[in-house]
């Protein structure tokens, strides 16, 4: 028998793919591709920290809106 399906499947589902992208950015292949060079300095932060940092900050706002989204009626 199928559950029915809420309105906040895609809430779900958007949550998962950027987990997935945040994963794929912070290891291989794609951060040696993109985030590992130490120019330019970003606030006087290397590329590659600021990159990893960048990525935490992105991940602690998009956490708050879905929890923000999840519970909300």
């Amino acid at each position: 028998m199928n559950a029915p399906r809420t309105s906040k499947t895609w809430l779900h589902v958007a949550f998962g793919a950027y987990c997935v992208a945040a994963f794929a950015a912070l290891t291989w292949p794609v951060y040696p591709a993109l985030g590992n060079r130490v120019r330019p300095l970003i606030c006087g932060l290397p590329f590659s920290l600021a990159w990893i940092v960048g990525w935490i900050v992105a991940t602690f706002v998009v956490l708050i809106a879905y929890d923000w989204a999840a519970n909300r009626d």
